[in-house]
């Protein structure tokens, strides 16, 4: 219904043209009316949506350092903040993907710089199959613990024979190779990306 059929149904209950403008003007007041609640419920979801991302970044983060700590790799907090925050700006991947992601990887390697590396190539393989990055996170900390079943589903090119006579380095090597862009190779050159890697490597 158009704003000028809702204006004859209102102007209906007046006499004359008058009661037929001062109708139209109500209909254009109500349509700024409902236009201004719907944006302020829109702000007002953005707020919460808002809130609640940052919770859930603060509380990933909050485990991440509670994690290091429990694996005697408390030195390592501030420089891992530091690092995750870099690769974020080198490869566009923001850090509440890149925490969890590096949390699960920590865990299963209990070194940083084999988190990192590994973390790096999940990077490649979720770009480049289109995969979450959960996702082969988890594969990849499982394949290094010795279970290649997740790492096979993932459809990376990798059998199981492949797997297990190589290992879990050469499979690592191996999805580097396959998935590693040329934009993501000039990523990993970049600026903030070499130091980024230079934060866990020094100690």
């Amino acid at each position: 219904m158009s704003r000028q059929d809702v204006s004859v149904k209102i102007g209906a209950e007046f006499i004359g043209a008058k009661a037929f403008n001062a109708a139209d003007k109500a209909i254009q007041k109500l349509a700024k009316q409902a236009a201004a609640a719907f944006l302020g419920g829109s702000i007002l979801n953005f707020g919460k949506n808002s809130v609640k991302a940052f919770y859930e970044s603060e509380r990933a983060a909050t485990s991440l350092r509670q994690t290091l700590t429990n694996l005697g790799l408390a030195f390592d907090v501030s420089k891992t903040e530091n690092y995750i925050k870099s690769l974020s700006r080198a490869t566009g991947v923001l850090d509440d993907e890149l925490v969890p992601a590096y949390n699960r990887l920590i865990i299963a390697t209990k070194d940083s710089a084999k988190a990192q590396q590994i973390l790096s190539t999940a990077i490649d393989v979720s770009k480049g199959t289109g995969k979450d990055l959960e996702s082969v996170t988890s594969a990849l900390a499982k394949a290094y613990l010795g279970n290649t079943t997740a790492l096979q589903k993932l459809g990376v090119g990798l059998s199981a024979n492949e797997l297990k006579a190589g290992g879990f380095d050469n499979a690592l090597q191996a999805l580097s190779n396959n998935f590693r862009s040329e934009e993501h190779t000039s990523e990993l050159q970049s600026p903030d990306h070499l130091v980024c890697r230079l934060l866990l490597e020094k100690k």
